[in-house]
């Protein structure tokens, strides 16, 4: 699943988000946008944050396209 599915779904603000899985919201910003990937570490946090519902592969995946 795609982070912005993800956050789409749930209703969720992404600066809020942000601050509950302790990722900067400048960093999640930047790869929604497509201007910038995310390290290993940023894309564990996020799986982690999801409950495993967006995986490291997902965001692997996203950025390719």
């Amino acid at each position: 699943m795609k982070l912005q599915d993800y956050l789409n779904e749930r209703k969720v603000n992404v600066s809020a988000w942000c601050k509950e899985a302790d990722i900067p919201q400048p960093v999640i910003s930047r790869f929604l946008a497509g201007i910038r990937g995310v390290s290993l570490r940023t894309a564990l946090k996020i799986e982690s944050a999801t409950d495993g519902a967006v995986t490291v592969e997902d965001l692997v995946k996203q950025e390719d396209g």
